[in-house]
Order: C-alpha cells, then structure tokens, then sequence
C-alpha cells in the first residue's frame, strides 16, 4: 500500500508533522503509516530485555498518535510500525512504498533551540522520496483538516532554480500540492544579488539588478516550458533578486507549502553540501516556519 509515512518520536515537532501527514494522505486519498525507530532514545539498548522495553515505549507512543490521527480524519487507513534502528534509518527503510516522508524540524535527541534537527537533515538530503519538513508554529488550525481548507486556501510556493536543466519533477510535485488544495501554485525564481552590491536603488546597481531580472525572467518562462506548465492556468511567476534563500523564505511566509528541489539555487560553486542539501535548500528549512517539502531531482 503506498503511503505518506511519518517519523514520529513523542516529540511536539513529531506530532505536528503526524498531523500535517494524516491531512495530506486525506488529500491525497492514501493511507498514513507512522514510523519510529526504537534507538531514538539516547543510545541503543545493550540486552534483548531492554530493547523490549524500548519497543514497547516507541509502540504505545504511535499507536496513541495513530488513534488521534484516526479520530481526526476516518476515512485514512492509519497504520504504525517500529523498527529496529535509529530515526533516519527507519525512515529511509520505510520510503520503498512511500508517496512521500514527513518528518518534524527536530526531535527528541539533540541541541534545545536549533530549528533543524540533524535526523530531518538527513533524511531531506538522502530520501529518494519528497520530504515535508513540518515546525509545530508554522501550522494554522485551518490547514491541518482537508474539510477545513479556507475559501480561498493559501497558495503553494515553488522555488524554481533556472540553471536546472531537468525542474519538471519538483515543479510537477508543487502543481499537484496547489490542486490538491485548490490553490495557486506560486513559481518564484531568484538571481543571486552578492550583498557587496547593495543598495542598489541608484546608478549602475540598478540597472544591473534590472538586468538581472529580466534575465530571470526569461529563464523561469523557459523552466516552465520545458516542464509543459508555461501555458497552464493558475500558476503565477514571480522574479526577485536578492539573497535566495531569504527571498523564497519571504515569499512563502503565507504559503500552504514551500516546494524546492534537492540542489541548491544559488548557482555558482554552491553546490549540495555534506548533508546532501543545497546550501539554499539548507538555509530555507532553518528558517521557514511554513512546512516545507524537499523533492530529489536530476
């Protein structure tokens, strides 16, 4: 059965992202599998009996999540399931039937106060599958029940990077996001504007950033050309400059969904760092409070 398949570790981020999955697999007309790893707990069990225990903890856990997210949407089959291995290796061993992994920005484990967590770190940079990074205040009440939606939902921002010579699987992943909520899919692309330039609302500074985004602009029609969406209704495309990560931060701060491919969008030599991330992808999912899905591509 393919499902949207959750990490889930206790944790408040862990649940809002149950509730975001449990939404989207309504939506999506799926089934929803909860998933947690039984080493998520400081350090790996030493005997069989402790594992057990451990186990044990880790399945009252999901299965008390799964009869909230049973309760909340009745028509998604809910399922559960522990495996023997840390967070990021359960997830990415769940992934073969998965539509898509949502994961919350961190955990149980790790440092108070980072906004990214290193298991949806890994899991966004190795998945071969789209993953949602979901924070706990980045979900409105409106947007967790798919009978909820607002009359006029939230758009869907995509990040469309121009250099890409293959951006139909993240642009088609965002199209399919904006009709499933009956919302416009926002197409943003960004030209890289160094900070030394800046200000650059007078003389020659201007004209280049003008320069730039003209070109851009030409760039992102062709993007959606090649991905057959340049004449598709619905989609508006937006051309900034500036630095790119805050700029589609910016954009998607009212977003349903903020929707990048797995390379970074800089351009240059910023390329996908240890992590599997882009340095643009990386500095998005620490500062984007709205859930946001990471789609591997090329």
């Amino acid at each position: 059965m393919t499902a949207v398949v959750v990490g889930v570790d206790g944790s408040v981020h862990s649940v809002a992202a149950a509730h975001w999955g449990a939404a989207e697999a309504a939506r999506r007309g799926t089934g929803l599998l909860l998933v947690a790893g039984c080493y998520h707990v400081g350090r790996m069990p030493e005997s069989g009996e402790e594992y057990a225990e451990s186990e044990a903890r880790a399945r009252a856990m999901l299965a008390s999540v799964a009869a909230e997210e049973s309760d909340r949407f009745p028509e998604v089959e809910v399922r559960f399931e522990t495996v023997a291995e840390w967070p990021v290796g359960a997830l990415l061993a769940a992934q073969d039937d998965a539509e898509l992994l949502v994961v919350g920005s961190r955990g149980l484990g790790g440092f108070r106060g980072l906004m990214l967590g290193s298991t949806s770190r890994a899991v966004a940079g190795e998945a071969i599958r789209p993953v949602v990074v979901v924070r706990p205040e980045g979900l409105a009440s409106g947007h967790l029940h798919a009978a909820a939606e607002p009359e006029e939902p939230p758009p869907v921002v995509v990040g469309v990077d121009t250099r890409d010579p293959e951006p139909a699987a993240v642009l088609e992943f965002a199209l399919r996001a904006a009709e499933d909520r009956g919302a416009a899919l926002h197409a943003v692309a960004v030209a890289a504007w160094p900070p030394a330039w800046l200000p650059v609302r007078h003389g020659p500074g201007e004209k280049r950033r003008i320069e730039l985004a003209d070109r851009e602009e030409e760039a992102l029609f062709h993007a959606l050309e090649s991905a057959r969406l340049g004449d598709k209704g619905g989609i508006l495309r937006l051309v900034r400059v500036g630095h790119p990560a805050a700029l589609l931060v910016e954009e998607a701060q009212d977003a349903a969904l903020l929707v990048l491919g797995r390379r970074s969008l800089t351009g240059g030599s910023a390329g996908p760092g240890p992590d599997g991330l882009g340095s643009t992808a990386h500095a998005v999912l620490h500062h984007a409070l709205r859930p946001v899905a990471v789609v591997p591509h090329g």
